[in-house]
C-alpha cells in the first residue's frame, strides 16, 4: 500500500469476500501512512501479541485464512 495518510484495512466476512482456506494475502507499507488491520463484523482476526499495525515504511505482513471468517495476521507488526 502506498499511502501518506494512515489507513485501516478491514477484513470482510465470507459473505462479502470468498477465499479458500489457506489463502494468503501479503501487504507492504510503501510510504509513511500507518496501516492498521481490523476484523469486520463476524470475522475473527488472530495476531501474536494483539499486534495489528505495520511497524513502518517497508514493513510487510501476511494474512492467512484459517477457516470460515477466521484469519491469521503475521509479520513486522506493532501494537
Amino acid at each position: 500500500m502506498n499511502a501518506t495518510l494512515d489507513a485501516t484495512i478491514t477484513i470482510p466476512s465470507d459473505a462479502t469476500l470468498t477465499a479458500d482456506e489457506g489463502t494468503q494475502v501479503v501487504i507492504a507499507q510503501l510510504n509513511t501512512g500507518d496501516i492498521t488491520f481490523a476484523a469486520g463484523a463476524g470475522v475473527t482476526l488472530y495476531s501474536e501479541g494483539n499486534k495489528y499495525t505495520l511497524r513502518g515504511r517497508y514493513a510487510v505482513a501476511s494474512l492467512i485464512k484459517l477457516g470460515a471468517n477466521t484469519w491469521l495476521l503475521s509479520g513486522n507488526l506493532v501494537v
